[in-house]
């Protein structure tokens, strides 16, 4: 299931998969779709998840190449107008992108989407609840997060056009940095290593992970009444599902992150 490969050199073998499943219609109301209009309609190329009644965050690096000229929510197969999904199309009226976002580097990979008319909620579209309080001080470390999104199911094939959901595992910041330093893009996509405005996760035997075409999408997690929480936005990977590279997501209980879509997105 992307994150964003272009600046990976020489990325391993194609995985065998990445451990997704077919998730439950309507089973993720806060998940969004982001394309863009060609000559034949409409390609998708990432994910977003909304956040109240007029914002979708996603990650900045998905609009290098792409321009969001669509956001869809309320869909499961992308493919099939019949499959029961009541989904909803919108504009892209602004993007917004972290300020601190400084390519090559790889931190702070976060756009804000602002829709061209507000969402009615209802049940199959409503908002993602974020960290917010003393949500944001809990440590989340060894606890699974649900990731979802249409991406490839193997490193270098086909996106799913069925939302998909795997489980994974998050790890220290730290267990990331030591693998990705190993790598010759890591002086320049993490000049002040990897840390804890960066979220680790993946699965210690591999085998779970994003992958293409899920960048910008959600990493959720349960809180102690078993809402789910937002944990992580799909940043960056090398390969899909190498156990020895967990994904890297921008991790939403870093208190700048909180503060910034506090300002953006609910703003009185």
């Amino acid at each position: 299931m992307p994150t964003d490969y272009e600046d990976f050199l020489d990325p391993p073998p194609k995985a065998a998969a990445i451990g997704s499943i077919d998730a439950l219609q309507n089973a993720w109301p806060w998940m969004a779709i982001i394309g863009e209009r060609d000559a034949q309609g409409i390609r998708w190329f990432c994910g977003g998840v909304l956040i109240n009644d007029e914002w979708v965050l996603t990650a900045f690096h998905c609009f290098l190449n792409n321009k969001p000229d669509v956001v869809r929510l309320g869909e499961h197969n992308y493919n099939d107008d019949r499959d029961g999904a009541d989904h909803e199309d919108f504009g892209v009226a602004e993007t917004v992108p972290y300020p601190n976002y400084n390519r090559p580097e790889a931190y702070h990979d976060l756009a804000l989407l602002r829709l061209a008319s507000k969402v009615v909620l209802k049940y199959h579209i409503s908002p993602v609840c974020l960290p917010w309080g003393k949500e944001s001080d809990k440590d989340i470390i060894s606890q699974q997060a649900t990731l979802t999104g249409w991406g490839d199911t193997a490193f270098g094939g086909q996106p799913s056009s069925v939302l998909q959901e795997v489980n994974v595992t998050v790890f220290p910041p730290a267990q990331c940095d030591r693998s990705y330093s190993n790598l010759p893009h890591y002086p320049a996509a993490w000049p002040r290593g990897i840390g804890k405005e960066t979220l680790c996760a993946g699965d210690i035997a591999g085998g779970r992970d994003a992958c293409q075409g899920d960048s910008g999408g959600p990493l959720v997690s349960q809180d102690a009444r078993g809402h789910f929480v937002l944990a992580g936005i799909v940043s960056r990977g090398y390969g899909c599902g190498h156990k020895d590279y967990p994904g890297l997501y921008a991790n939403l209980r870093h208190p700048p992150y909180l503060s910034w879509i506090k300002k953006v997105a609910f703003a009185t």
